[in-house]
Parts: structure tokens; sequence; C-alpha cells
């Protein structure tokens, strides 16, 4: 059943692949001039990379390393939101080692399912953040968990949903200051919240908030 299982996974992820239009050469030469920029805004110190399991002393050791390091969990940001964020929002307590397992099966089951095509794609931060609560969820639900687990989950939550509104007003003005100099359509901008059709997800909370449930980002 396992291997039947993996197999449907497998088989899935390949349709979505074909499913994906090939960029067009316009497209590739905007975003190659993004990355440019993009590596030219790193070496000023314009622009850094957010991890948003932070800080690293806490998250980058053990199990809590594949999480940490998602791409859903790295997002590129405007340095003095960056350094705004890291002053107004705490960093997140780890969970203990057999938790964070149960919250990373959890996450990558949903990173499987059709979720996160209604979720706007990959490598998309507030998605991922999205996912992650969850994931969070899903494990107080459905998994064994003591009081002192939960109020942990509930810390972690609610840090999350603090960084959220630094994350949509870096990704603003990123867009803002780089999508003009290149002409990029909204889906090919550093960072895009993107739906599914390739339009901007202006509004991402109502977009996420039939999916976590009413009042996740207020």
């Amino acid at each position: 059943m396992e291997l039947l299982y993996l197999l449907t996974i497998l088989l899935w992820e390949v349709v979505q692949l074909a499913k994906k239009p090939k960029p067009t050469s316009k497209e590739r030469r905007r975003q190659q001039e993004v990355r440019r920029q993009q590596q030219e805004a790193r070496r000023l110190r314009l622009i850094d990379n957010h991890h948003i399991l932070f800080d690293r002393s806490l998250w980058d050791v053990g199990c809590h390393q594949e999480l940490r390091r998602d791409l859903d969990m790295i997002v590129t940001m405007d340095r003095r939101i960056h350094d705004e964020l890291h002053r107004r929002v705490p960093p997140i307590p780890p969970l203990g080692s057999g938790l964070t397992m149960r919250v990373v099966s959890y996450y990558r089951e949903l990173q499987c399912s059709a979720k996160r095509e209604m979720m706007g794609g990959e490598n998309n931060p507030v998605v991922g953040i999205a996912l992650l609560k969850l994931a969070l969820d899903q494990v107080v639900k459905r998994g064994k968990v003591t009081e002192l687990e939960v109020r942990q989950i509930e810390l972690m939550e609610d840090n999350l949903d603090e960084q959220v509104e630094f994350i949509l007003r870096s990704d603003a003005w990123i867009k803002q200051r780089y999508a003009a100099d290149v002409g990029m359509t909204c889906d090919a901008g550093p960072t895009s919240l993107v739906t599914t059709d390739n339009r901007c997800l202006a509004e991402p909370e109502e977009e996420l908030e039939s999916i976590i449930g009413p009042g996740a980002f207020s």
C-alpha cells in the first residue's frame, strides 16, 4: 500500500509538471534580469534572505533543519523591513524533536496535496506559513500532545501571523522597486505571490481564510 501511495504521488507530481507552460524567451530574459538585480541588491545589502523559522542557533540543528531550510520557509525581503521584523517579532522557540518530526510529516503531506495548488503554487512564503499552520493544527487534532506542547504551538502560530505583515510589505516594495525597471508581469517577480492562474494575489489573507479558518491573519 505504501508503494502504491508513493507511486500515486509521483504520478500526480509528473502530471502537474507537465501542465506548467514553458516560459517564453522574453519571460526568461525578464527572470534573468530580476536575478541579476537581486544579486546586485544583495551585494549592496538592499535585500536579505529571511528564514521564517529563526533564529539559526535554535532551528538549524537536528531534525529542525529540514523545516527551517524548506524553500517556502525562506523569503527575499527588503533589508529595512527585514531588520524591523527582527526588532519587533521575537524568535520562535523550537518544538521538541518528536513534535517537530510529526509537524514535518503533516507539512510534507500538505505540500503534495491539492490544497497547495489552491493556495498559490510553489516557493511562496505566505503559502508556506499557511501550510505550516495547517500542519500544526493537524498535530493538535490528531496527535497526543501535552498542554505545554499545545502552548508552544500557539506561540509559534502567533509568531507566524506577526511575520505575514512584514513579508507582504516587503513583497510590495520589491515589486515596486524592480518590476518597473524590467517591465515584469506580476508572476515573474521575486517572491511574487501568485495564484495558479497567474493572477497577483492582492489579498492573500482572504484567499487563505477559506482553508485555514477565519481570522488566521487578523
